[in-house]
C-alpha cells in the first residue's frame, strides 16, 4: 500500500479512537446542536469547531491529571534545581577562564609580535643574501617584505 495512504489510515485511526475516549457529549447532543445549525454553513462549521475544541481541552485536562502528579512535580522542581546549580557552575567556570585568558592574551601577542620580529630580521638577513647574488630584484623583495611586516605589526598593535 501506499505509505501515505496508511499515515492518513492512521491518522485517522488516532483520531477516532481520540474523539471516543475525549468526547463527553453524546452523539445526540452533537445531533441536535447540528440541527440546530442547519441554517448555514458556518454555523454548522463552529459546532464542528466547538467539538473539535471541547475534545483538545478534555484531553489536555486529562494528561495534566496523569502527568502534572504532586510526585512529577517535586521531581521536575528538584531537577529544575540541580540544572541552574549546574549553569551557576560553568558560569563561575567561565567566569575565571576568561579572567585568566584576558591577562594570558596579552602575553601571547607580546610572544607573536617578537616571533614576527625575528621573522621579519631573518627575511632582511636573507635579501641581504639576494642583495649579493641579484641586485635588481632585492629592492622589490624587500619593499614587499618590509610593507607586510609594517602593515601586519600595526594591526596587531591596535588589538593588544
Amino acid at each position: 500500500m501506499n505509505k501515505k495512504l496508511l499515515l492518513l489510515l492512521w491518522g485517522y485511526t488516532a483520531w477516532v479512537i481520540a474523539t471516543l475516549l475525549y468526547n463527553k457529549k453524546n452523539p445526540s447532543e452533537i445531533k441536535f446542536e447540528l440541527e440546530q445549525a442547519k441554517d448555514s454553513w458556518e454555523d454548522n462549521i463552529k459546532v464542528f469547531f466547538n467539538n473539535f475544541i471541547e475534545i483538545h481541552k478534555n484531553l489536555l485536562d486529562s494528561c495534566k491529571s496523569k502527568v502534572l502528579t504532586q510526585e512529577n512535580k517535586l521531581i521536575f522542581e528538584k531537577k529544575k534545581w540541580e540544572l541552574l546549580k549546574l549553569a551557576e557552575d560553568y558560569k563561575q567556570k567561565a567566569e575565571v577562564l576568561f579572567q585568566q585568558y584576558s591577562v594570558k592574551w596579552k602575553d601571547y601577542a607580546e610572544e607573536w609580535l617578537e616571533k614576527l620580529e625575528k621573522f621579519y630580521n631573518e627575511a632582511l638577513e636573507d635579501l641581504e643574501t639576494l642583495k649579493q647574488q641579484a641586485p635588481e630584484k632585492f629592492d622589490q623583495a624587500k619593499t614587499k617584505v618590509t610593507s607586510y611586516f609594517e602593515e601586519f605589526k600595526s594591526k596587531f598593535k591596535k588589538v593588544s
